[in-house]
């Protein structure tokens, strides 16, 4: 090696961590931007006629009435993208690929939060991983989904739990929920630390909803009735089969629908029940077994098993009602390696669902929530597991 090729190479290691950065995100980038033109059954049909739908109605005017069936912020950043030039399909994407980002830079700073030795290396990784997921890519490049929006915000609300921030948590918890409902899949995680670590007061639950509601402010100046960001919610819950292609439970009998009436509203309630129930009695076994506080890693085992118990237990789940417990899951699988093989099952799981929706590619829904149901139960047992151990070693170093 030359004099000269010995300072190139020795510049390159000392800074390899922004180097690593600034390839691995134009890298990213240019994955997406490959992706761009596709044009999805929901873009075709929902995204585009609802820009069309917007425009046509006067822009900031058309805030006025509701249009599809998203929230209110996020039809007021449509108009936005109503005043903006080019083709609305690069808006669309751009702000979710944009997002990815953040959720890439949120997630590592939540993995160097919890791990013993934090480092820059580690920081790098978990940016790239997460950035690279395929289901990730597709939900924002290909599909053009928003997805990754009100994950980002739930995940600077789980960052700040874990440096204490309790205020901004619940701020960005309330963001997160003015973007998508899919938000309560983690709302049980924080009753439980309001229940077990007593550290905030309940009203700190009014200031999510303050914040949601300020996020629907620009629909309520333009005419809008007061209770609406509320009620389209309510709409959203209205589905017409117990499964929407999710494998999970309620996937082993997916031809239930409103077909058959009596049947659907039954096996609704059912599984709705059900998932109380398996959210009270893991919650109780936290509350009696886990350490005082739930700081660190243990705030995501808990944060992955209560999405990832809501997603497998409720009725009428769609195929990206995963997102969020997929993302919590790679990002606990690089602290805690073991939990590789139940990530990769549920991310290769779900990239086939993904491409059933954008392709139309078969698929075996009740082979794939039998699988799924397999992997969240044996993660249930060793995320228990492990819980109990550490508590029962807790008490010993305690009398010690």
């Amino acid at each position: 090696m030359t004099l000269r090729e010995r300072k190139i190479v020795t510049f390159l290691l000392k800074h390899k961590e922004i180097i690593m950065l600034m390839l691995i995100s134009l890298l990213a980038l240019s994955i997406r931007i490959v992706l761009i033109e596709f044009r999805s059954y929901d873009y075709n049909f929902f995204l585009d006629p609802w820009y069309q739908q917007i425009s046509e109605g006067g822009r900031i005017a058309a805030l006025r009435k509701q249009v599809g069936n998203y929230g209110i912020p996020y039809q007021f950043i449509i108009t936005l993208f109503t005043y903006l030039p080019g083709k609305n399909i690069f808006w669309y994407k751009g702000l979710s690929i944009f997002f990815d980002y953040i959720l890439a830079i949120v997630g590592a700073y939540i993995l160097n939060k919890i791990i013993s030795n934090p480092s820059k290396n580690t920081f790098v990784i978990t940016y790239s991983v997460i950035l690279f997921v395929p289901t990730i890519i597709m939900d924002s490049g290909l599909w053009g989904q928003c997805d990754s929006i009100y994950v980002s915000f739930i995940l600077l609300s789980l960052l700040s739990l874990l440096y204490e921030k309790d205020l901004l948590a619940f701020i960005s918890l309330g963001i997160a929920f003015a973007f998508k409902l899919q938000t309560v899949f983690i709302l049980p995680l924080y009753l439980l630390l309001y229940i077990k670590q007593r550290r905030f007061s309940i009203l700190y639950f009014g200031v999510s909803l303050l914040a949601f509601y300020i996020c629907s402010l620009p629909g309520i100046v333009m005419g809008r009735k007061w209770y609406e960001p509320f009620t389209i919610y309510f709409m959203q819950t209205s589905e017409t089969h117990i499964n929407m292609y999710y494998p999970n439970l309620s996937g082993i009998i997916y031809k239930v629908s409103q077909h058959n009436l009596p049947l659907y509203i039954m096996l609704k309630y059912f599984f709705i029940l059900l998932t109380i129930g398996a959210l009270l009695i893991g919650c109780y076994f936290i509350i009696s077994y886990a350490g005082a506080t739930l700081t660190g890693k243990d705030l995501l085992f808990y944060a992955v098993w209560i999405s990832w118990t809501c997603v497998m237990f409720l009725p009428s789940m769609h195929d990206r009602y995963g997102y969020l417990t997929e993302v919590l899951l790679v990002i606990l699988s690089i602290a805690v390696p073991k939990y590789w093989v139940n990530t990769f099952i549920a991310l290769i799981s779900s990239f086939i669902f993904y491409s059933h929706a954008m392709f139309g590619m078969s698929v075996n829904l009740t082979l794939f929530s039998d699988i799924a149901v397999i992997n969240y139960c044996v993660f249930t047992l060793l995320v228990f597991r492990d819980s109990s151990k550490r508590h029962i070693k807790m008490r010993e170093d305690i009398n010690i």
